[in-house]
């Protein structure tokens, strides 16, 4: 009996999938004239303070323009969020083939690479910048990236960048103290981690701690 249930998961789970990735694709020929409208909310759920706020705000994006490009990249959240990795990597590019030109579906992309897969994500951040230069989230994942790979030239320009537009963002704070303690320039990542532990980021309290005299 369970194994029979299971099937049936399977298979309504393989229909959703189909189902959205089918949507996706028929974004670009019916996509709406509010779209711009859609992609301006889903920018502001970005911003939101709380897991609460982010849910709320994509809900109301869903319910509003459920065939734009930024509904969409919603369902592909969705699905990270219900463990299927994979089917919001699909979806995601499936978004890219159908709306080129709505830079947070790169983002979504890179988002969901496999990890040995470093360098299309980066590729992918790289065009989501080059269609919205000042997209944070994008900045703050490629200069992570590049950090991981001890690019820090590369990793301190994305999260300075970051900071000239918002100098209170606490993850900027945090990982351009990273990087600067990488280069050995351990008063100026101090001060980094000063600012962001004064802001609440535990991490930093923990590395100023350490680190910091």
């Amino acid at each position: 009996m369970l194994c029979l249930f299971a099937q049936q998961m399977n298979r309504i789970n393989s229909f959703l999938l189909s189902f959205l990735l089918l949507a996706a694709s028929l974004i670009s020929s019916c996509e709406p004239q509010d779209s711009n409208e859609a992609t301006v909310l889903l920018l502001q759920s970005f911003d939101a303070t709380s897991e609460t706020e982010v849910l709320v705000a994509r809900e109301k994006l869903l319910q509003k323009h459920p065939q734009s490009p930024a509904a969409a990249y919603v369902r592909s959240w969705l699905l990270v969020r219900a463990g299927n990795k994979e089917g919001a990597f699909k979806l995601a590019d499936s978004l890219v083939q159908a709306s080129p030109k709505f830079a947070i579906g790169y983002y979504a992309r890179a988002n969901y690479q496999n990890s040995e897969a470093w360098e299309q994500s980066l590729k992918d951040y790289s065009k989501t910048l080059e269609l919205s230069p000042d997209f944070v989230p994008a900045l703050l994942n490629r200069g992570s990236l590049h950090f991981a790979r001890q690019k820090f030239g590369e990793a301190k320009a994305d999260f300075e960048k970051i900071l000239t537009k918002n100098p209170n963002h606490v993850e900027a704070l945090l990982n351009l103290g990273n990087v600067l303690f990488s280069l050995n320039q351990v008063d100026e990542a101090c001060e980094n981690w000063e600012v962001a532990a004064a802001k609440g980021n535990v991490k930093a309290k923990q590395l100023q701690e350490v680190y910091c005299k």
